[in-house]
């Protein structure tokens, strides 16, 4: 069985602290096996916290919620794919200015090209606004329809859902999960 990262890093840091409390009890059985278990908890926690492997089934969940959003994903695409061939033209444009005009002392040309490299830089600046603010805003969109779906699903429960379920595990699960979701979405 292989072990991860974090499960190596932390088996030998979890058993010196078991190890520590063993010796300061000095034979109160009790205050150990409390000791083992509170550890045992807390490394099976910490090792439920990992980050779990990109899932083309979650993309696709999360894409399915875009759906009301096509136009503003579509100009997204066509926002990054005009960026990605504008964002190489400027230090093509500076090394242009450097090798034609700087080198043969032709100001009116380096006048005219550093005007360019000005409006190259003017729209691509508005364009990399307009692409991060409708991303931005089609994703707080996308949580919100999700944290609106989440909330109806939670009210259409048995109410013997309630009874086994606590409030607090309800609460955090949905929060947790959507926040999850929110900051996959930015990166």
């Amino acid at each position: 069985v292989s072990q991860s990262r974090y499960e190596r890093e932390l088996t030998p840091l979890l058993e010196r602290q078991i190890q520590v409390l063993r010796l300061k009890v000095s034979g109160e059985q009790v205050v150990r096996i409390a000791a083992d278990h509170f550890f045992r908890h807390l490394r099976s926690t910490i090792m439920s916290q990992q980050k779990k492997p990109f899932s083309l089934k979650t993309l696709r969940r999360i894409f399915s919620y875009t759906a009301h959003y096509r136009r503003t994903m579509v100009l997204v695409v066509v926002l990054s794919l005009i960026l990605a061939i504008i964002s190489p033209l400027r230090p093509y444009l500076i090394q242009q200015s450097v090798d034609r005009y700087i080198g043969h002392q032709w100001l009116q040309g380096l006048i005219y090209i550093s005007l360019v490299q000005f409006g190259v830089l003017l729209v691509e600046t508005i364009l990399r606004f307009v692409f991060a603010f409708r991303i931005s805003w089609m994703g707080q969109n996308v949580v919100s329809d999700i944290r609106r779906i989440v909330f109806e699903k939670i009210l259409m429960q048995d109410i013997a859902y309630f009874d086994k379920t606590a409030v607090g595990t309800l609460t955090t699960r949905s929060i947790n999960d959507i926040e999850i979701g929110r900051a996959s979405c930015r990166e």
